[in-house]
């Protein structure tokens, strides 16, 4: 009998049954805690146990926020405690919860992807799962996975598949996902796409965590895009319609139904982040804060108001400890989250250099970590507290090219902070980055492209 095919009497079969009997709702009596369960559904008494020492999915959290509350990261030189070959470009940082790094690798040359679930101190392989990608527009990216109640969800526009983090067992399929996923309770709800005529309109879908049933969907009509967050297990979304400034808005969703609770309009807009005291959005020209109960207007930071210049492309970094960073593509900007005061400013960006900003700014405890990318020269990892912006120092990203060093590295995805290290691309590696005095010249694990002995076909086409 294959693990497919063994009974999981885990967490996700317990709620199969309780849903079963009508009482789904009771589920707190089943959900496993840690040290950072944290209240993730509209029950007071509802947790999701996210992992320690973790960043379990796209922004650390169901929010986005990229803020990690007890990270830690290195400082000073850095060395690639270990790499795995990624075989391609990968622009999202893995995700990272109980000391194991989750990741998706594989070419399209190859036509085939894996999860790979690999030891976060040595980069070794724990187990491989081949994924259900025949779809070629269904191709699945790292910041597509969550990991939440030692499982591990990874979906993407028309397919979603969940495994057991411990040893990889496959627990359930669905020929339904999206993009941007977050997790509650009880639920796994994604950004898909509903295809009508020759228009791709954003839909919401919410599959029980239980068996991948789906409890309902939201369609954004005539829309062209939407982007999901949540907090306190209220979701917000932001839908916007190409053109159309006033038929673009942030929503507010009852996690029960899907339905709006209410609903403001602000603009075509790039993506939302959510916290318990203030829903922001980024349009192409302004940072706007919203009051997570009603949707009322609280401030707003257009690029004008940040240079003197001509007005900047502005984007939304990061939020943390009350804290917003926000981007004018030279400058690093920090607002207080409740009144949009301008805490401080620093320059990011200068002699020609841009600061690789977007997905790139990560909040670990009290310090910012962002990158630069350099042309013909190794990419830096910057370092800033947090709440006073103060320069702490610079490290150089090493080469991980196969050929050897030479002289020059690239960051390619966003940084995860975690326990010490910080863990990304560079050059087509995964890889974790530490101090290099406490992890000598690093080693090399598993290569990603291929079939492992553990591999599973995940299924059919989706």
């Amino acid at each position: 009998m294959s693990d497919d095919e063994g009974m999981q009497f885990n967490r996700r079969s317990v709620l199969a049954g309780t849903a079963a009997l009508g009482l789904a709702g009771t589920s707190t009596a089943v959900a496993k805690l840690g040290a950072n369960s944290r209240v993730a559904d509209y029950d007071d008494d509802s947790t999701v146990d996210w992992g320690t020492n973790a960043w379990p999915q796209m922004g650390s959290d169901n929010g986005r926020t990229y803020y990690n509350e007890d990270g830690s990261g290195p400082r000073g030189t850095l060395t690639d405690a270990w790499t795995v070959d990624a075989s391609r470009n990968l622009n999202e940082g893995p995700a990272v919860a109980d000391g194991i790094v989750y990741t998706i690798l594989g070419s399209e040359s190859t036509g085939e992807q894996h999860l790979k679930a690999l030891d976060a101190e040595d980069g070794s392989e724990q187990w491989s799962r081949k994924l259900t990608n025949q779809d070629p527009e269904g191709w699945y990216e790292p910041d597509e996975i969550v990991v939440a109640d030692g499982d591990v969800y990874v979906t993407r526009r028309c397919y979603t598949e969940v495994y057991d983090a411990s040893d990889g067992t496959k627990l359930w399929s669905q020929e339904r996902g999206g993009i941007y996923p977050v997790v509650t309770d009880e639920l796994l709800v994604a950004v898909g796409e509903e295809t009508g005529g020759a228009d791709e309109e954003p839909i919401l879908v919410a599959l029980s965590r239980a068996d991948g049933s789906v409890q309902w969907t939201h369609e954004f009509k005539y829309y062209d895009k939407a982007q999901l967050a949540s907090v306190g297990g209220t979701l917000y979304a932001a839908a916007s319609d190409i053109g159309t400034e006033d038929n673009s808005k942030v929503v507010s969703l009852a996690p029960e139904t899907g339905e709006i609770e209410w609903s403001t309009n602000l603009g075509v807009m790039s993506h939302v982040v959510a916290t318990e005291t203030g829903i922001l959005a980024t349009t192409e020209a302004a940072v706007h804060c919203l009051t997570p109960e009603t949707g009322e207007h609280r401030w707003s930071k257009e690029g004008s108001e940040l240079s003197d210049d001509d007005p900047r492309y502005i984007d939304l970094l990061a939020v943390g400890d009350g804290i917003v960073y926000i981007s004018d593509d030279r400058d690093l900007n920090a607002f207080d989250l409740a009144t949009g005061e301008q805490l401080w400013s620093v320059v990011i960006a200068n002699e020609g250099n841009l600061a690789w900003t977007p997905g790139s700014l990560a909040v670990a405890g009290d310090t910012l970590y962002y990158g630069e990318m350099k042309v013909r020269d190794y990419d830096e990892i910057h370092y800033r507290d947090a709440k006073t912006g103060d320069y702490l120092g610079t490290s150089d990203v090493p080469d991980t090219s196969t050929n050897g060093d030479d002289g020059n590295s690239g960051i390619q995805a966003d940084l995860v902070v975690v326990d010490g290290t910080i863990y990304t691309t560079v050059d087509e590696k995964v890889v974790a980055l530490r101090e290099a005095s406490n992890d000598g010249d690093g080693e090399s694990g598993d290569d990603g492209g291929g079939d492992s002995d553990g591999d599973e076909d995940s299924g059919s086409d989706c």
